[in-house]
């Protein structure tokens, strides 16, 4: 027998203009590690610069962010800089070969994911139900696993956990990490550096 009709929906709609609220309702309302999967940085909630500003004010507060970023957005200088600001701020970050759709996890308590799986620009689902979130958790924790580290720029300041890729074709370069990370074969560009 389902829930009873009439309690909460554990997954519910939510319109594009609503989203950037909704975001920093959860933001401090809810605690744990965000986990952030990234195929865009100019579409969606994300470019809603009072909702851009309390993510990096809640991250450098000391919130844990960690952001997986598609591969693709190395070669946008936009993209770039605005993952700058996001390290700056704290956010742990890596790369991943593609990032298959969007969605933040918001420690253990909700999951806002695209409507249409893939399309950043497609207005949201917010998820409640604890099944769908551990499985948005775990399938976020192994491709953080598999990823390798974001860039840094060069002449900027490296906390450890970050290298510069270099874009000399080596055995350990960024693409063969990421044929042996996501299985792909065949990748024709590899991710440039920031300069």
């Amino acid at each position: 027998q389902g829930p009873a009709r009439g309690t909460p929906a554990e997954v519910a709609r939510v319109t594009l203009e609503v989203a950037p609220s909704l975001v920093n309702n959860l933001l401090a309302t809810t605690t744990g590690i965000l986990r952030n999967l990234v195929m865009k940085t100019d579409a969606g909630a994300g470019t809603d610069p009072e909702m851009d500003a309390f993510t990096r004010e809640v991250i450098a507060g000391g919130r844990t962010q960690r952001t997986l970023y598609d591969a693709a957005l190395l070669e946008s200088p936009g993209a770039l800089a605005r993952a700058h600001q996001y390290r700056v701020a704290g956010e742990e970050q890596r790369v991943m070969d593609h990032a298959p759709t969007e969605y933040c996890v918001f420690g253990d308590e909700a999951v806002v994911c695209v409507e249409r799986w893939g399309d950043p620009d497609a207005d949201y689902v917010l998820i409640r139900d604890p099944m769908l979130i551990a499985m948005f958790t775990t399938t976020f924790d192994q491709a953080w696993e598999h990823s390798f580290p974001f860039p840094t720029e060069r002449g900027a300041p490296d906390d450890g956990n970050e290298q510069l890729l270099d874009t000399r074709p080596s055995a350990h370069s960024a693409p063969d990490r990421l044929h042996v990370a996501s299985g792909s074969r065949g990748r024709s560009q590899q991710p440039e550096t920031m300069r």
